[in-house]
């Protein structure tokens, strides 16, 4: 079995229990069959079946080949602590290219704080407003949900105000209007800006004072805040004047640069330092041949989704803290009471130990 259908078909149950409550079945009537919980809560068959056996070994239900799924006594009040309290959505859901995703790494610390504190999760393939009714009104099973997320937000702040009662803890996702959602939704983040600046302010301690700062879209909140944090360092050293900031975007997006003498040209002023302000763009550069000159200023950058780039590779790096931002979601979750509306977390800062250490 699935290591994510274990609490799925948990919850199921506790479906199928509470609606016997409410509908006040009798012995012998009849229930939803193994396909019809598949399709009801977008399950595999398999899950539900799981769900199925699981009722059965409860004593809730019996089985009648060719003829169905017969309720076999009227099940016992069960106490709500056994109930799933949080539920886990990405919208990258958790296949094969989970794999290789930020949510991966996430959704493993938010698995290890549970197994650390005795905490239940459920992982929902999919979640919509029906689905969130049925959880946390119908069953009352739902105290919070963690969305791993990059891109689709729209839609929380519509579910928190219809479900008042459910936190909604949004994790590793920079939105400008947050702080603008209802009470209910929280952010665990990482901190783009806080980590932008601390490696501006590491490469200015070693004395590398002309950086180019290279990032794709302006428009992109993590960028934005990626970079302020350079901007703050920069100014409050002094340096304005030797570092540029270069954007992708427009003209130099589809720009090619035959090699680093082509592009220290484009600069228009010495570069010792490039940083890159995604993965995508460190890959780009490190591919970028030096030219005539021999020149090829220090790479540093951000490595986003996974590791792609160790300290080996000669480059100062700034890593998100996935596990840090995934228990810190899950501590959010769980307790509830007097938390922050946005805790962002501090990025780490790797090293290769040619450059030394912090």
């Amino acid at each position: 079995m699935k290591k994510q259908e274990h609490t799925v078909y948990r919850a199921i149950g506790e479906y199928v229990i509470a609606d016997i409550r409410e509908r006040q079945l009798a012995p012998g009537q009849l229930l939803p069959s193994v396909r019809e919980l598949a399709t009801r809560f977008r399950v595999s068959v398999r899950t539900a079946h799981r769900a199925v056996d699981w009722l059965h070994e409860k004593g809730v239900c019996y089985r009648i080949p060719q003829k169905g799924i017969f309720l076999a006594q009227p099940p016992e009040e069960s106490p709500r602590g056994s109930a799933v309290a949080v539920g886990v959505y990405s919208q990258f859901g958790f296949g094969d290219d989970f794999e290789r995703c930020i949510p991966l790494r996430l959704f493993n610390a938010i698995r290890n704080y549970c197994a650390v504190h005795g905490k239940q999760i459920v992982q929902f393939q999919h979640l919509d407003e029906a689905l969130l009714g049925h959880y946390s009104q119908k069953l009352g099973l739902l105290d919070a949900v963690i969305l791993l997320t990059l891109d689709d937000f729209s839609p929380v702040p519509a579910w928190a105000r219809r479900f008042a009662n459910v936190r909604f803890v949004v994790a590793n996702y920079a939105y400008s209007g947050f702080d603008d959602t209802p009470e209910n939704v929280l952010g665990v983040f990482n901190d783009d800006f806080g980590g932008a600046r601390r490696m501006t302010e590491y490469l200015l301690w070693r004395g590398m004072t002309a950086i180019a700062f290279v990032l794709y879209d302006i428009g992109d909140q993590n960028y934005r805040n990626r970079t302020a944090g350079f901007l703050d360092a920069v100014r409050e050293a002094g340096c304005e004047e030797q570092c540029r900031v270069l954007w992708l975007h427009s003209e130099y997006q589809s720009k090619q640069w035959r090699d680093f003498d082509d592009f220290l040209a484009d600069c228009g002023k010495p570069v010792e330092v490039v940083f890159c302000a995604c993965d995508t763009m460190l890959a780009m550069f490190r591919s970028l041949p030096p030219g005539p000159s021999g020149r090829r200023p220090l790479l540093a950058g951000y490595d986003n989704f996974y590791p792609r780039y160790t300290t080996a590779d000669g480059m100062p790096m700034v890593e998100p803290d996935f596990a840090g931002i995934g228990e810190k979601s899950a501590e959010v979750a769980f307790t509830g009471g007097n938390v922050t509306k946005v805790t962002r977390i501090e990025p780490k800062l790797l090293l290769p130990d040619a450059l030394g250490t912090t």
